[in-house]
């Protein structure tokens, strides 16, 4: 406890409090699963998917946390128990290998791949501990190879429903929904690009550039790129009120108003964009940039 607060205190100074509560309540719901199922049994433990828990935790709070988390709680679980270094040789290694080709996740398929890599890692764990023990048990480690498989294919499948549930509780976007929102058949921008077609071609050129100036200055580029898409989103609710959407040698709009409800109609695109962006579940990453692209008042 000691450890992992000093961890969170010089690593990861600006995590909340729901988040610190989220990840402790996780730690604990896997370290005493582990300690419920798995005393006295030989298959169990090789197909107890804590890898589960490393990807979720590396797609939201990074690579070296989730390593960090990893190692505590695999050796909490491990203590005490007859193979206690075996086992902890099995759960380290193969989470590493899965998270460490999960990255930001930003696939469902990537997430079978560090799966996939954890099981054969967990196999590979389970011959060179059996092999140096001089054990001949053949049928015995493709039994345990078997379960490890399991575990990696049980592993990437936990690790995406985490992921959606930590998502959900935390109000953080992952890669895996942006990359669905910012497809072009998305409900909203088929909306955006049917009534606000040149709001549309504008958001675009928008996000070009944000994703590049995000790249130079290390920020999200994904989360940028998407943000930039749909930050005039609320343009489509009037359209014929923006210069990109209007008709040239057509009556503008702003023509036949007077200054004030004229200036009001442009405001109120940020307003209308953050309903939109309600109206069609956009996360909320996504919503704030709507509502803070013009700045804050």
């Amino acid at each position: 406890l000691i450890l992992a607060g000093l961890y969170f205190y010089k690593r990861l100074p600006s995590i909340s409090v729901r988040e610190a509560i989220v990840i402790a309540f996780s730690l604990l719901f896997f370290i005493f699963s582990a300690k419920f199922l798995i005393p006295n049994r030989t298959i169990l433990p090789y197909i107890f998917p804590l890898a589960g828990l490393s990807f979720a935790l590396s797609t939201l709070f990074g690579l070296e946390a989730s390593l960090f988390l990893t190692i505590l709680s695999a050796s909490l679980i491990t203590y005490g128990m007859p193979v206690s270094s075996n086992l902890l040789l099995f759960y380290i290694i193969s989470s590493i290998s899965g998270t460490l080709i999960l990255g930001q996740g930003r696939r469902i398929s990537v997430f079978f791949a560090a799966g996939l890599l954890t099981g054969v890692a967990g196999v590979l764990i389970i011959l060179a501990t059996r092999i140096l023990e001089g054990n001949t048990d053949w049928i015995g480690i493709i039994t345990l190879a078997g379960s490890s498989l399991i575990n990696g294919l049980a592993s990437a499948s936990i690790g995406l429903l985490l992921q959606y549930v930590f998502s959900q509780l935390l109000g953080v976007t992952t890669a895996i929904q942006l990359l669905e929102i910012a497809r072009p058949d998305h409900p909203l921008l088929q909306y955006i690009l049917t009534n606000a077609p040149g709001s549309y071609q504008h958001s675009l050129h928008v996000a070009n550039l944000a994703e590049q100036a995000a790249k130079e200055i290390g920020a999200d580029q994904l989360l940028t790129r998407v943000g930039a898409i749909y930050h005039d989103a609320g343009k489509a609710s009037n359209s014929s009120f923006f210069i990109e959407n209007q008709i040239a040698d057509n009556l503008n709009s702003h023509d036949d108003l007077d200054p004030y409800t004229s200036a009001a109609t442009v405001i109120s695109h940020v307003l209308e964009g953050v309903e939109l962006a309600k109206k069609y579940h956009l996360p909320r990453r996504i919503q704030d940039f709507i509502r803070e692209h013009h700045g804050t008042l």
